[in-house]
């Protein structure tokens, strides 16, 4: 598995788990190679839903599992997908507006800008085998005194995958429900932990407890 600080692999394996909200139950896992969670969602939530039943399951992830593709099939199979999206605009990490600034306007299908003018569809393109529509109106865009807030080209490009509506939809869920990612972590994170601590690893259990360090020779 590839690793931050080496990106030539290291002999390791990545755990996959998948914990029942109610009863805190691993319901299914997994052991592979790949070393990240984005190509998990899908299988993890139907092993998962095979298992507990029922006609609908919410499955409740953490950012490392945002994929378009595998959100959309979860929906497609009746798994209600909770994931929420990674901060990676470049554009708001040098300052400029982000893309949630922009309002998609579905009776004209078109994105309406912090200023108030609209975006409309310009032609479309293929990345990484999804299909990309691309908005933007290079006349106002021109003559705009607000762009060294919005770009350093031309005219802002949105950039919306063909099937944006599925990710706005769970992100309209995520807000309606903002404790889902606390949920998440009390459902599957102590799970790791209760095993870590059966196999012995109890040297960092420090919750309620105040630790204070004194160098020789201070008080």
């Amino acid at each position: 598995m590839a690793t931050g600080s080496d990106h030539r692999g290291v002999v390791s394996y990545n755990v996959q788990a998948a914990v029942d909200t109610k009863h805190h139950i691993v319901v299914a896992n997994a052991v592979t190679n790949r070393g990240h969670g984005r190509s998990h969602l899908l299988e993890m939530a139907k092993a998962a839903h095979a298992e507990v039943g029922g006609s609908e399951m919410i499955a409740l992830a953490d950012r490392g599992y945002y994929e378009g593709e595998q959100i959309r099939s979860c929906a497609q199979t009746g798994i209600v997908p909770m994931v929420p999206k990674p901060n990676t605009s470049p554009a708001q990490a040098r300052g400029f507006w982000g893309k949630p600034a922009f309002v998609y306007q579905p009776e004209t299908d078109a994105y309406r800008c912090p200023v108030g003018e609209q975006l409309q569809k310009r032609h479309t393109t293929v990345e990484a085998g999804k299909l990309i529509n691309v908005y933007y109106n290079q006349k106002a865009c021109g003559a705009c005194p607000f762009r060294p807030l919005c770009t350093t080209g031309k005219e802002k490009r949105i950039r919306p995958w063909e099937h944006e509506a599925v990710l706005d939809e769970m992100e309209r869920r995520l807000e309606a429900m903002p404790d889902a990612m606390a949920v998440r972590r009390c459902t599957a994170e102590h799970v790791f932990g209760t095993i870590k601590g059966w196999m012995g690893a109890t040297h960092f259990l420090t919750r309620g407890t105040q630790i204070g360090l004194t160098y020789p020779g201070e008080r």
